[in-house]
């Protein structure tokens, strides 16, 4: 069963405009969605698990101007990995 990803962000992306991931076809998998600074730090992580269909809104106003990378896991597997600028300060 495969997972079907939607990433709505306008790349670059200005600060003040959310993030939005929407994820179906999960299979009720453990779902991992990390933003990482180009550093390789952590910015954000949201957990799913036990559901088929994931939506997260996330806020990219404390996110300074830089370079960000979304990876999306499925049980310790890296499913998708999307580089995202943010812009606009």
């Amino acid at each position: 069963e495969k997972s079907i990803c939607a990433i709505g962000l306008s790349n670059p992306a200005a600060p003040n405009t959310p993030l939005n991931i929407q994820l179906s076809q999960l299979g009720e998998k453990a779902t991992v969605v990390s933003i990482f600074d180009s550093y390789g730090r952590l910015m954000i992580q949201k957990r799913s698990e036990g559901v088929t269909e994931i939506k997260h809104e996330i806020d990219m106003s404390r996110f300074p101007n830089g370079t960000y990378f979304i990876k999306l896991e499925q049980e310790g597997n890296s499913v998708i990995s999307k580089k995202l600028m943010v812009l606009g300060r």
